[in-house]
């Protein structure tokens, strides 16, 4: 009987996870630095050896599993699930993470922006229980943000709908990783 479900955050600083029950309550859960040199194997490696290390602490094999959530500070092609773009952790750009994933673990993967992730966790089991419409701002390495609007999530045509880190402040501003300059989150983030 599929009765848990592994949630994993990787971040800008710390790749996050944890293994949750049926009715979405925390087990258990581990974490570890991020490397924003590695290479997609080893962030690949270091996900799946986590996973395994957490799953094997509770007693829980991969048979048990029902999925994996993975959020990435980036934007995603969920079809294809693949990370575009990100402007930390390059080795992740253009890379065909579900798949990856997938093909290790055996386990069904989606994949999400962090943000949007967050806003929707929100809604649903957090503060934001009843509201139809909300902001979720997430304040770390850099600025994200997603929408909930008439009770659902708003990621608009491109998925990064509620994005606040990479609006320009100043044409001439601070160099930020993504290439541009005067992004909102060099300037508000815990980085800046």
């Amino acid at each position: 009987m599929k009765q848990y479900r592994i949630g994993i955050d990787v971040g800008a600083t710390n790749i996050k996870i944890g293994l949750f029950d049926e009715e979405m309550d925390l087990k258990d859960y581990a974490q570890a630095l991020t490397d924003q040199q590695a290479s997609l194997e080893e962030i690949i490696d270091l996900m799946v050896a986590l996973t395994r290390r957490l799953l094997s602490a509770n007693g829980v094999t991969l048979g048990e599993l029902e999925g994996m959530g993975a959020v990435f500070p980036s934007y995603i092609d969920y079809r294809k699930g693949i990370v575009l773009e990100t402007s930390y952790i390059m080795a992740l750009s253009n890379a065909p993470v579900r798949d990856l994933l997938e093909a290790r673990l055996g386990v069904r993967v989606v994949l999400d922006n962090d943000a949007n992730a967050a806003a929707l966790a929100e809604h649903r089991l957090g503060a934001g229980v009843g509201c139809s419409d909300m902001i979720y701002v997430a304040l770390a390495t850099g600025i994200g943000g997603g929408l909930i609007l008439n009770g659902r999530l708003y990621s608009g045509a491109r998925g990064i709908a509620g994005e606040l880190g990479h609006f320009t402040l100043y044409q001439d501003g601070r160099k930020c990783p993504c290439g541009k300059r005067g992004c909102f989150e060099r300037y508000a983030s815990a980085t800046a």
